[in-house]
C-alpha cells in the first residue's frame, strides 16, 4: 500500500473522529458506538466502492471479540458512574 494511501485513510479516520463526537451527543448514544457505526458504514463504503479491506468471514469473529468488544467494556468501565453502582451493586 502507498503511503499517500495510508495518510489519506488516517485522515479520513481521523475526520470521522471528530465529527462522531458531536453526532453522538446529538443522538444520544455513547460515543464508541457512534464510532462502531461510522467505522461500519465507512468500510461498507469502501466495499461498495469497490476496495478490498481485507476482512474476510472467517476472522470477523475474532475481531469482535478481541477488539471490539474488549474496548467497549473498557470505555464502559472507566465512565461508569460510581455512586449508581454502589447504589445497585446487589442486584448487579
Amino acid at each position: 500500500m502507498l503511503i499517500e494511501h495510508i495518510i489519506t485513510a488516517l485522515v479520513f479516520l481521523l475526520l470521522l473522529a471528530l465529527i462522531a463526537k458531536p453526532v453522538s451527543k446529538w443522538i444520544h448514544l455513547p460515543y464508541a458506538s457512534v464510532l462502531v457505526l461510522f467505522g461500519f458504514l465507512a468500510s461498507e463504503t469502501l466495499v461498495f466502492a469497490g476496495v478490498d479491506t481485507g476482512l474476510r468471514a472467517d476472522n470477523y469473529q475474532a475481531l469482535i471479540f478481541y477488539v471490539f468488544i474488549p474496548v467497549l467494556v473498557f470505555e464502559s468501565a472507566y465512565r461508569i458512574d460510581k455512586q449508581q453502582l454502589l447504589k445497585n451493586l446487589f442486584p448487579i
